[in-house]
């Protein structure tokens, strides 16, 4: 009997609550009851549970039915944490559900730093952990070593993210990408040991056509060293390869 009561005065104080009901009612959401004991994390894979009640800073006396906007600008403030939703379990418990930034690449600076499809820098350490990421080239690839601006990072970094998408298996095969002076991305590719030129964004009928014409390539002229694949023309697929003079 008494947990049915229990459960219908908390029912009750909630639906009140979230409809502006008078003082004495919000005074009875500040009861012993209420007040949060339980917190888990949901979601969080770099980051420990630890780290995230650390950046959410819950107060040692807050009660489930208050705001919760200011642990969610917390937690949102965190380098690693994109978005999160906070869920209520009554009596006493919280639900901390983030969705972290994934790294797409390494930036050297100098030592090598994850980084998001937006190019954030995100407080990940390599050491201890098998991050087989590529490699991003902060400096255009012209041999004058420009070095890269914000936006240029961004769109590598972007391509990156749509390459991984369209396809995992060729992302895998990343080991380097750079922008040229032309703003060309330029992805080299670990194995085979081949250079994909395109103009952003890659598409999905682009990236399959040249895979294809990249496959029939290696078939047809398996004894000579296939160096790039093109595909910036609308209507072609263009391959080159290395001759004896080194062109």
């Amino acid at each position: 009997m008494r947990r049915g009561i229990g459960l219908f005065v908390t029912v009750s104080l909630g639906m009140l609550i979230v409809l502006e009901v008078p003082p004495v009612i919000r005074a009875l959401s500040r009861a012993e009851i209420f007040r949060v004991v339980d917190v888990s994390v949901e979601g969080a894979q770099h980051l420990t549970q630890d780290e995230v009640l650390t950046a959410a800073a819950i107060p040692a006396r807050m009660s489930i039915w208050d705001d919760m906007e200011p642990l969610a600008v917390r937690l949102r403030s965190h380098p690693l944490i994109r978005e999160v939703r906070i869920r209520r379990q009554l009596p006493r418990r919280l639900v901390l559900e983030v969705w972290e930034r994934e790294p797409v690449a390494l930036l050297p600076r100098p030592t090598l730093m994850p980084v998001d499809r937006e190019a954030h820098l995100l407080p990940i350490s390599p050491v201890g952990r098998r991050m087989d990421l590529p490699l991003l080239q902060p400096r255009r690839d012209d041999g004058e070593g420009t070095e890269l601006t914000p936006v240029q990072l961004r769109e590598l970094t972007s391509e990156l993210s749509r390459l991984r998408e369209l396809d995992p298996a060729v992302f895998a095969l990343v080991s380097e990408v750079a922008l040229d002076s032309w703003g060309d991305i330029l992805v080299h590719l670990g194995q085979p040991r081949v250079t994909l030129r395109y103009r952003a964004p890659l598409v999905p009928a682009r990236l399959s056509d040249g895979l294809l014409v990249l496959t029939d390539a290696l078939e047809r002229e398996p004894d000579r060293t296939l160096v790039s694949v093109d595909l910036r023309f609308a209507d072609q697929v263009v391959v080159r390869f290395f001759d004896s003079q080194g062109r």
